[in-house]
């Protein structure tokens, strides 16, 4: 088969190698134009056009990712059309007991809380998040590995054995063949591919044909005509208890074989991660592992590094989150938590320049209407030291540092 390959960004390289190795003859054109002359050349070594202008000729195959504009296509013409989440489900083969994991936010809290809870349990876990890809033994991080992409691509690189679970968060959708599928909620159904798609179309691919499908129980109206039949929705089983302070963390009422209630950790900000707690303890219940299990794992975990992390400054406190979905709509939701508990009127919030591989700018303007909403003050930096200066620690009890990086 003559297939055309759109996207080096997105891991069309590790896509056209599989293709290759299956008999295909493999064209990949990088085009956003980011590749090195290195890259190409060590692609076209291996049997693959590589090139960054689409030929102007017909293919039995074009395969881009979900989000890939038509207009990108140029000249190629083809006979069959499909999406990198489809040619994955098609080659991607048998893992270990897979979880795939996506939505619009809470993705990475998630994973790492399923890692954790698994892991407690007995399991080796192989976990791969924005973060990159570590082995998870006995509640905490044993090895830390390569950094990788959440495009679905790198699921073909996923290991084939040696481990009892893999969790995988996927940006844009998944497999369509996991073990048990995941939509932590969809926010916001943003617009993709030049506006002509939406996520939600791209997210849905995740669901799995030959698992369980796990939907949050308030998006049932969003989800139901994509979803196969007989998903499960969860929700509503973890309820918070008041007051909470920023210095006291939080507890909560968890309903799992009983009511247990859990104290938590002052390390990061357990309110935002209520849908991973939520989603851990619905895979507990699919997986039927035990309550005290669950608890252990809730009780001690300690959030994501970096993702709303906590720490205490010298008049206040000073939130970090650094993730490559940052954009309005996640400074609002942090705020919009935060002001549920304590006062942000008078917060600082600081943002950073992007540092790493991400494929969507920030809309500085959204950004300023909704810290503005707050009541807040909005600092942009001109540095990517990613630390705040301490001038503005100083000024405010409050400060939120948002730094758009990591692999998307």
């Amino acid at each position: 088969m003559d297939v055309l390959v759109l996207d080096l960004t997105h891991g069309g390289d590790i896509l056209a190698r599989r293709l290759i190795a299956r008999g295909d003859v493999v064209t990949v054109v990088d085009i956003y134009n980011l590749a090195t002359e290195e890259q190409l050349e060590s692609l076209r070594s291996e049997g693959i056009e590589a090139c960054r202008t689409v030929p102007a000729r017909t293919f039995d195959l074009l395969t881009a990712p979900s989000h890939c504009p038509d207009s990108l296509i140029g000249d190629a013409k083809f006979n069959e059309r499909m999406t990198f989440h489809e040619i994955v489900g098609e080659i991607i083969g048998t893992t270990p007991f897979r979880i795939e994991v996506t939505g619009v936010k809470g993705k990475t809290s998630t994973c790492y809380l399923l890692a954790r809870l698994l892991s407690l349990q007995g399991d080796k876990v192989f976990l791969q998040t924005s973060r990159g890809r570590e082995v998870w033994q006995r509640g905490s991080v044993s090895e830390v590995l390569e950094k990788v992409s959440i495009a679905p691509t790198s699921l073909l690189t996923l290991p084939h054995d040696g481990y009892d679970r893999i969790i995988a968060e996927v940006s844009l959708g998944g497999s369509g063949k996991a073990d048990i599928a995941l939509i932590t909620n969809l926010v916001d159904d943003y617009p993709i591919a030049a506006g002509t798609r939406r996520a939600r179309e791209s997210k849905a691919t995740v669901f799995t044909d030959k698992g369980i499908n796990l939907i949050p129980s308030d998006e049932q109206d969003v989800w139901k005509g994509s979803v196969p039949e007989g998903f499960v929705t969860y929700g509503d089983k973890v309820v918070f208890k008041d007051p909470a302070t920023l210095s006291d963390g939080a507890s909560l009422d968890l309903r799992y074989g009983g009511d247990a209630n859990i104290a938590l950790s002052s390390s990061y900000i357990p309110q935002a991660s209520k849908g991973a707690f939520e989603a851990a303890l619905a895979v507990a219940e699919t997986l039927d592992i035990g309550r005290e299990c669950l608890i252990e794992a809730i009780e001690g975990f300690k959030g994501v590094p970096g993702r709303g992390e906590v720490e205490r400054t010298e008049n206040g406190f000073l939130i970090t989150e650094r993730n490559p979905g940052i954009s309005h709509i996640s400074i609002a939701h942090l705020l919009s938590t935060l002001s549920k508990f304590v006062d942000v009127g008078d917060a600082a919030v600081i943002i950073v320049p992007a540092t790493r591989k991400v494929c969507e700018k920030m809309d500085m303007d959204s950004i300023n209407d909704v810290v503005r909403s707050f009541g807040a003050k909005l600092y942009v930096l001109d540095n990517d030291t990613g630390q705040p200066p301490v001038d503005i620690l100083r000024k405010h009890d409050l400060t939120l540092l948002f730094q758009k990086e990591a692999y998307q």
